[in-house]
């Protein structure tokens, strides 16, 4: 199993880096892998209709925390695309 731990601070270094640095090496502890992903200085905004995301392979993200994280979820499926399935 791999923990993920979504820093959104835009100061990567600061408060909220320290705990999650705290709870990272917790997890080591347990045998449990894990990242500190750094999202607060990125562009990440919503659905923009552009549909790009209905292209096999392609996201549509500009700030590439998408591209990043989808594969990461439990149930990895986007209504509409071909490339993933239930």
């Amino acid at each position: 199993m791999k923990v993920v731990l979504v820093n959104g601070s835009p100061n990567a270094n600061g408060c909220a880096y320290t705990g999650l640095s705290i709870i990272k090496e917790q997890l080591a502890v347990h045998g449990v892998d894990s990242e500190i992903y750094q999202v607060g200085n990125k562009p990440i905004v919503g659905c923009t209709g552009c549909r790009t995301c209905r292209q096999p392979g392609k996201s549509g993200r500009a700030s590439g925390c998408h591209d990043k994280l989808y594969p990461l979820t439990l149930f990895p499926f986007l209504p509409g695309r071909s490339d993933t399935k239930l």
